[in-house]
C-alpha cells in the first residue's frame, strides 16, 4: 500500500502477526513511513479484554 492509497482512503487497518519478526520489522518501517508524511497513525495491541491503544502518532 502506498502512502497516496492510505491518503485516499477513509480507512486502513493493518493487521500483523507481533511474534513474527519479518511481520513486526515491515509494521515498523510503515509506521515511520505514515508518521514522517504526516498521516495520523494509531497502534492497537491485542490483550485479553480486547484491544488496547498503545501509541499514536501527531496530526
Amino acid at each position: 500500500m502506498t502512502l497516496d492509497e492510505v491518503r485516499a482512503a477513509h480507512r486502513v487497518c493493518i493487521l500483523f502477526d507481533g511474534g513474527d519478526e519479518a511481520a513486526l520489522g515491515a509494521a515498523r518501517r510503515l509506521w515511520r513511513s505514515l508518521a514522517s508524511a504526516g498521516l495520523p497513525a494509531r497502534y492497537f495491541e491485542r490483550a485479553n479484554a480486547g484491544w488496547t491503544l498503545r501509541a499514536q502518532s501527531p496530526r
